[in-house]
């Protein structure tokens, strides 16, 4: 598996809410435009932000582990 395709896979197995935020920002909406969008404040969209980050990481470590 390549790459991107590891990461697809991983912002898919992702909770819904941090799918959510993580698609929304690859389309380049800001974290206002996202709370707007998913009806949540911009402050729940930057902490929903950072634990999607965390959570990518540690599934594509554990992705490129099992390579």
């Amino acid at each position: 598996m390549q790459r991107r395709e590891y990461l697809l896979d991983a912002v898919r197995r992702l909770p819904r809410a941090y799918r959510q935020v993580v698609t929304l920002r690859l389309e380049d909406l800001s974290n206002a435009e996202i709370g707007e969008v998913l009806g949540v404040n911009e402050n729940t969209v930057a902490i929903r932000l950072t634990r999607a980050r965390k959570a990518l990481a540690e599934l594509m470590h554990e992705e490129w582990s099992n390579a």
